[in-house]
């Protein structure tokens, strides 16, 4: 779970799918014609899709007069030897881990999203208990006695609820999931500060005014969780 849920830069290292170096660009494009086959790919049908495409009919009047060959196809020695020399199935099962590897890192993000992250539910708690706190502080001159001992009680429920959480809260793993997302936001920032970043935000958020606006929102969205966070730092201190 730890290598999925680390983010760590890019590698500068040709990954074994992408073209090697002295490797011909005319051997390099069928073995990414192999490659896109999926993972029951076979050189045969990577020859026969070449030469499917090869001889397309250009109108519909051309593919009527094609007539389908009876005799099979074989895989030609320089087919072979190009598959071995340059590791074909080795690569394109490089490639089918590398993109099972991503889907699993969508799934775990899915997983430990909101809720399902003990860090979340910790803040929502927090969220919660500090709008009941205001609440209270608002209302305390109007409220009955009986009103009084509901809104402690359920206050109190909420902070036996995270002394429970954080019981249990495992620091090493939720820090590696928090790093992971963390990681993501950065590089989300610093996307945004490039002249193309910026253009491509304000284009998704609809335009510069719901852009300016959406980043006062998170502006905002920011300070009050390092608020929630400082409180709940001291009022947690041992």
């Amino acid at each position: 779970m730890a290598e999925l849920a680390l983010i760590t830069p890019e590698s500068s290292e040709i990954q074994p799918w992408e073209r090697q170096d002295g490797e011909p660009l005319f051997w390099y494009n069928r073995y990414k014609r192999f490659q896109g086959l999926g993972p029951k790919r076979t050189i045969l049908a990577a020859l026969q899709q070449e030469r499917r495409a090869a001889k397309a009919p250009k109108s519909t009047q051309n593919q009527e007069k094609l007539k389908p060959k009876s005799k099979s196809l074989s895989v030609p020695g320089s087919w072979k030897q190009a598959s071995i020399r340059w590791q074909w199935v080795a690569r394109a099962q490089a490639f089918d881990e590398d993109k099972v590897t991503q889907w699993v890192a969508i799934y775990f993000e899915d997983l430990y999203n909101g809720p399902a992250l003990a860090f979340n539910r910790v803040m929502t708690l927090n969220n919660i208990l500090d709008t009941i706190t205001k609440d209270y502080n608002a209302n305390n001159g109007r409220m009955s006695p009986d009103q009084r001992v509901a809104y402690f009680a359920r206050m109190t429920t909420i902070l036996r609820d995270i002394r429970e959480e954080m019981r249990t809260f495992d620091h090493a793993t939720q820090a590696l999931i928090l790093r992971h997302l963390a990681y993501k936001e950065y590089e989300e920032h610093k996307a945004m500060l490039t002249p193309d970043g910026y253009a491509q935000s304000v284009e998704k958020a609809g335009g510069i005014e719901k852009f300016s606006k959406e980043l006062e929102q998170e502006k905002a969205r920011r300070q009050e969780l390092a608020r929630l966070r400082e409180a709940f730092a001291e009022e947690h201190q041992p």
